[in-house]
C-alpha cells in the first residue's frame, strides 16, 4: 500500500501534519519554487513535472509527505522518505515553511519533532538522515537542536543523522 492511500493527521500543540493529498500538490509546487534556493536542485518545477512527481509518489510506500498546518491553513511541507523497514532507516527533509510573519515562530521545530516521532513510533525507524546546503545556517541550527549530528561534509552538501538509540 502506498503512503498516499493513507490519510494521517498528526497533531501537535500548535501545528499538525496532514498527509499530502491531490488538492495540496499545487501548494507544494508553488512553495518549492518560492524556496528553491534551499534545494540542491534549484530549478523551477513546472506543473507537468509536479504531476509526474505526484503520480510516482502515489505508488511509493516509502515516502510520507505532509502539509504542515496551523489550524486548517497550510504553512509548510515536511517529508519522511526513503523508508527502509529492513534497515529501519529513513530520510527526513523537504522541510519548508512559507515566507512571511509565520517564519521564526518555532513551527518548523514542532513539525520536525512530529515527523521524528512518526518515523520512530509509527514506522519503526531507528536512524534518520538528512542533507542540507552548507550555507543554510538556520536549517543546520534547527537540525542540531533536534538531535541531528553531522556525519559528512562536502562543498555542496552537509549530511546529518539522528539516531533513536
Amino acid at each position: 500500500m502506498a503512503s498516499a492511500d493513507i490519510s494521517l493527521r498528526i497533531k501537535g500543540p500548535r501545528v499538525a501534519l496532514w498527509s499530502l493529498e491531490a488538492r495540496d500538490v499545487e501548494y507544494l509546487r508553488t512553495l518549492r519554487n518560492k524556496l528553491r534556493m534551499f534545494f540542491a536542485d534549484s530549478r523551477v518545477v513546472a506543473p507537468e513535472g509536479q504531476t509526474k512527481w505526484w503520480e510516482d509518489y502515489q505508488k511509493n510506500p516509502e515516502d510520507w509527505t505532509f502539509v504542515i498546518r496551523r489550524g486548517s491553513v497550510g504553512i509548510g511541507i515536511i517529508a519522511v522518505y526513503h523508508v527502509d523497514p529492513v534497515e529501519r532507516t529513513a530520510c527526513l527533509g523537504r522541510l519548508m515553511i512559507d515566507d512571511g510573519p509565520i517564519r521564526r515562530k518555532g513551527y518548523a521545530q514542532e513539525a520536525m519533532g512530529l515527523a521524528q516521532a512518526f518515523a520512530r513510533d509509527v514506522l519503526g525507524v531507528l536512524r534518520v538522515r538528512l542533507d542540507v546546503l552548507p550555507d543554510n545556517l538556520p536549517a543546520r541550527s534547527l537540525y542540531l537542536k533536534m538531535g541531528f549530528v553531522v556525519v559528512g561534509t562536502a562543498p555542496e552538501m552537509v549530511t546529518m543523522e539522528w539516531s533513536v538509540v
